[in-house]
């Protein structure tokens, strides 16, 4: 049984690169892959403008992630926030980037 690759994804070229290395990595042991966005948000309310544009994206991000992921053969690839993403030992690598 793999472990879990944790991929930080924004849709930038950098998330795309880091994309195609975890998905390689996750085929060559059989790892499921955590598609996690995060973004800052200024704690301005439970329904500001701001956070729900930020969440709105990032289920954006993590849907044309997933897609990604599973149209390359790998099925077990789910998505979560970076707050719901605790470090655990069965986690063999995390993959990030950020958009320049």
């Amino acid at each position: 049984m793999g472990s879990t690759i944790v991929l930080g994804y924004d849709g930038s070229a950098c998330a795309n690169a880091a994309l195609t290395a975890a998905v390689e990595s996750a085929k060559a042991h059989g790892d499921g892959i955590v598609v996690a966005f995060g973004a800052g948000a200024h704690a301005v309310g439970e329904d500001s403008d701001q956070r729900n544009l930020a969440h709105t994206m990032g289920r954006d991000w993590a849907e044309e992630a997933i897609s990604a992921i599973r149209a390359q053969g790998v099925e077990d690839a789910r998505a979560s926030s970076w707050m719901r993403v605790r470090p655990r030992r069965c986690s063999r690598w995390r993959a990030s980037a950020t958009r320049a």
